[in-house]
């Protein structure tokens, strides 16, 4: 009726003028942008020190199998090095009773009894192990020039480094505060948007969309940043380990002509 259309027409209307959002802009998106490039750092200096962990234990195994004489002891340094990478892959993530569950099945069928359990009951597992491979450098030391010697408890030497510059980035977050600061900065950001939209969109009805498109566009970007902070919980750990296993007792089965059941076959 012509008295509803007058009554709606005379309310006030909820809008606000641009230039607060256009003058916070360039801070919102200095903070979304750095954020994001701060946690893209992270997962590519993760990634980058799994690709050398991946060399190197290939690398060691290498050694292993050409310098160390006897089967035994060969069968044994290659094993520990394969099991490197899923002993650092549960030392990285959030422990549970089923993630040492899941290590020692798949640690258990590799390494010798003694050593799983020497390994699962130590509160520091890589470098407990890393501890073994040293041990099994000692063990084949008689057959081993210095020279060789070296070069094997360099490989370990470089495994530890690699170890340690994961627990870098697992321990050293991006602040919380920077964080949720980003995320309360967005959030008031897009609440005032649809308003600030009303009056610069001739046609109203094109609010909501515009203003949910922006919305979804801008909150998925500080969601990307939240996904790749944590880079060993996205990366696959667990993909690399079964390559590492694989390749190297695929080398081991040629090098002695002996079968070895293992995880990650090619």
């Amino acid at each position: 009726s012509p008295d509803l259309a007058a009554t709606l027409a005379s309310r006030p209307i909820l809008e606000i003028n641009m230039l607060p959002l256009t003058l916070s802009s360039p801070a919102l998106f200095l903070l979304l942008v750095f954020r994001t490039n701060s946690a893209y750092g992270r997962w590519w200096e993760a990634r980058k020190v799994w690709g050398s962990i991946i060399n190197t234990c290939r690398d060691s195994a290498r050694m292993s199998l050409a310098m160390i004489e006897q089967n035994e002891i060969k069968e044994q340094a290659v094993s520990q090095v394969a099991v490197f990478s899923r002993v650092l892959k549960y030392h990285l993530r959030e422990p549970s009773d089923q993630a040492e569950a899941l290590l020692r099945s798949e640690i258990a069928p590799i390494l010798k009894p003694e050593h799983t359990e020497k390994i699962m009951n130590s509160k520091h597992k890589p470098m407990t192990l890393c501890g073994l491979m040293s041990d099994t450098i000692h063990e084949a030391a008689e057959g081993l020039t210095t020279v060789e010697r070296l070069k094997l408890d360099q490989s370990v030497t470089l495994l530890v480094d690699y170890l340690g510059m994961c627990e870098r980035i697992v321990k050293t977050p991006i602040p919380l505060v920077y964080t949720r600061h980003t995320a309360r900065f967005l959030s008031w950001w897009l609440v005032f948007l649809p308003f600030c939209l009303y009056d610069a969109l001739p046609n109203h009805l094109l609010v909501i969309p515009v203003a949910g498109m922006i919305s979804f566009f801008l909150l998925g970007i500080e969601d990307l940043g939240n996904q790749i902070e944590e880079p060993f919980s996205i990366l696959p750990l667990e993909v690399m380990g079964d390559g590492i296993s694989g390749s190297i007792f695929e080398a081991l089965e040629m090098n002695t002509g002996e079968p070895k059941e293992f995880y990650g076959k090619p």
